[in-house]
């Protein structure tokens, strides 16, 4: 079941659905890592543990980044094109 927990700076303004995984709260977050081939990669994660995607990899973290934030930035208006067979 989702509870509403305070989340960043001032913990009382800002709110968003968190759920407990083995006793501690979790929320939708970004993972930036390294891949074996040394690339950074991001995955975004929900809030029960499931990987929902990973992007391509990069040659530098601020590459990463900057993909976090376009997607932050541009994925509230973007369309949604299906392409699959119907």
């Amino acid at each position: 079941m989702a509870k509403l927990l305070p989340v960043g700076p001032g913990r009382g303004k800002v709110c968003q659905p968190t759920f407990r995984h083995r006793g501690r709260a979790v929320a939708y977050k970004f993972e930036i890592f390294k891949d074996k081939a040394g690339e950074f990669r991001v995955r975004f994660r929900a809030s029960n543990g499931e990987v929902m995607f990973s992007s391509e990899g990069y040659a530098s973290k601020s590459s990463a980044k900057n993909m976090i934030e376009s997607i932050k930035k541009n994925a509230p208006d973007a369309d949604v094109v299906d392409e699959s067979a119907a």
